[in-house]
């Protein structure tokens, strides 16, 4: 895959990330880059102004375990705490780890997303 790069706001959302044990940074789709294939990735996020350089797993999609309909753009940063909200996120894609898809119940999200961080942390 060749690495995609964009940047965008973070913005509020539905805080379902954070009861997973995921909390996610939610970028704004129309400021991103909306045409994205929809999947879950493996990325690379500076917030503007900062050094640093944060491993993540990122997914675009719409959420079908939660009966999602709008395309969100979220990430999560691997070993990050705080407030990102407003902030602007640097994003580079680095490759795609699996597609979206709908599962049976949050016991098994949970899981594919704890094996999906451990993949993203490897990359």
């Amino acid at each position: 895959m060749q690495k995609i790069a964009f940047s965008g706001k973070v913005v509020a959302g539905e805080r379902i990330g954070r009861t997973l044990g995921f909390p996610t940074a939610n970028i704004d789709v129309d400021a991103a880059a909306s045409g994205l294939e929809r999947g879950v990735y493996a990325a690379d996020i500076r917030i503007a102004g900062q050094p640093e350089t944060y491993r993540a797993m990122l997914n675009i999609g719409q959420r079908p375990t939660f009966a999602g309909r709008a395309c969100t753009i979220e990430a999560h940063l691997l070993g990050f705490s705080g407030d990102l909200y407003g902030k602007t996120l640097q994003v580079t894609l680095l490759r795609k780890l699996r597609e979206e898809r709908r599962f049976a119940d949050v016991t098994a999200l949970k899981a594919q997303l704890a094996e999906d961080a451990a993949q993203a942390a490897r990359d």
